[in-house]
């Protein structure tokens, strides 16, 4: 984590910008002389884990063995039923190109090679190419009819949308699968803006639970994104993204809440 966390400050690329770009307004910070000593911003980022991980909050927690899985959330390497509480924080459908923003990092660690970036691309959740046998839709009433509404103004858009979809089906489904029956996954999803118009994605996942068997286990909560630093506007058809929600969804055995989205 430190060493991922050094690489972009002792580069040239713009600190401001989320994929590694040298801006015009990062030339004109270069200065004469040698660039900042990587080993120096490593030992500052080091000491600024350590000096977290001693808080006083963290100390007092019970401690258990963990371990760190680097796998596809929709085919994962567990047991059925294994899992007390899921949390996670999934791409948001064309709010980011998740493989460009962190492949000087990638490649400085080398966890992958250039050629094996455009393959990492692929598999990653809500990349614009193909996933699976093309469909229109997913049979499913406020899904389909967003796709639609896309699809109006751009067909490939609307795939893209589609897609995407399908693999949070296939996502939902592996959580599912892994979750004890008494169990909670809990999703922190932001909507977006494609061609013009909304994407309700915290009530398109919403959805998608319910059609395999999960389903709120709480009233949907939302907060408002204060800092707009991470999303840029693209061109005249994307937006910023201004709230995300968290869902916490359960099995439909045990009951569900109203979800309400405003």
């Amino acid at each position: 984590m430190a060493a991922s966390s050094s690489i972009r400050p002792v580069s040239k690329a713009d600190p401001d910008v989320v994929p590694p770009t040298i801006s015009k307004k990062r030339q004109r910070t270069f200065g004469p002389g040698r660039p900042r000593s990587f080993f120096t911003a490593f030992n500052t980022h080091t000491e600024k884990i350590k000096s977290s991980l001693l808080a006083p909050m963290l100390r007092r927690l019970e401690r258990h063995e963990s371990r760190v899985r680097c796998e596809d959330a929709r085919d994962l390497d567990l047991v059925s039923g294994c899992a007390d509480y899921i949390i996670m924080s999934p791409p948001y459908f064309t709010a980011h190109d998740y493989v460009r923003s962190v492949h000087l990092e990638l490649l400085a660690l080398g966890m992958c090679s250039v050629e094996e970036l455009h393959e990492l691309r692929v598999k990653t959740i809500g990349y614009a190419g193909t996933y699976g046998s093309p469909i229109s839709s997913l049979g499913l009433h406020d899904c389909d009819s967003t796709i639609e509404d896309i699809r109006e103004r751009h067909e490939q858009r609307a795939q893209m949308l589609c897609r995407y979809l399908v693999q949070m089906r296939d996502v939902l489904s592996e959580c599912k699968r892994i979750l004890k029956p008494q169990g909670s996954l809990v999703i922190v999803i932001g909507g977006s803006t494609s061609q013009g118009l909304t994407i309700p994605t915290a009530k398109l996942i919403t959805e998608l639970g319910s059609s395999i068997g999960l389903q709120l286990g709480s009233v949907p909560v939302v907060n408002a994104i204060r800092s707009r630093g991470f999303m840029t506007r693209r061109n005249v058809t994307a937006g910023v993204i201004e709230d995300e929600w968290i869902l916490r969804f359960t099995h439909s055995e045990r009951g569900g809440a109203d979800p309400r989205f405003t």
